[in-house]
């Protein structure tokens, strides 16, 4: 997303909401890049920003899973009887769900409102293979056999980490 922003930075605009108005009308590519960025910071699958977020998640409630109270009569007691690791795995669920309200207007505003102007954005050839390989890797390492690779890696190298 940020290099999104850096390509508009190359025409002085980048740093309000209204510099994205009519990208999707101006750079279809870009602004489709951008979206998909967006969805991926805010954990909609099968994007990468999922997998972390799902990975992150089943860690912590694993973690905690074991603790709270079975018995407990009401819903006080029972919520100081569990792990606070729990609760952060609450709050990461519902920081995904209130941030996908917000990049949702992202999407509105580039592909539904009207450009400020038509000119499309300037070309910056490495900008914008940089901003495509950086699309192409965030739908790849949140589906496929690329994400079966990198969490084959990563549970290896906790494996040693943990047990040397």
């Amino acid at each position: 997303a940020f290099l999104v922003l850096a390509l508009l930075e190359t025409e002085g605009k980048g740093h309000e909401i209204e510099h994205l108005y009519g990208l999707g009308r101006r750079d279809p590519l870009i602004a489709g890049s951008m979206f998909l960025f967006v969805l991926s910071l805010a954990g909609v699958p099968p994007l990468s920003g999922f997998l972390s977020k799902l990975l992150m998640i089943n860690g912590i409630v694993s973690t905690s899973a074991s603790t709270g109270s079975s018995s407990s009569v009401d819903i006080v007691s029972w919520a100081e009887s569990v792990d606070p690791l729990f609760w952060l795995a609450a709050a990461i669920v519902l920081n995904s769900a209130l941030s996908l309200f917000y990049y949702l207007r992202i999407g509105l505003v580039m592909f539904f409102e009207e450009p400020s102007t038509e000119k499309s954005l300037k070309a910056a050839p490495s900008l914008r293979m940089a901003i495509f390989a950086c699309a192409l890797l965030t739908v790849l390492c949140g589906i496929g056999p690329v994400s079966e690779w990198l969490l084959d890696t990563v549970s290896s190298a906790i494996d040693s980490l943990m047990y040397e």
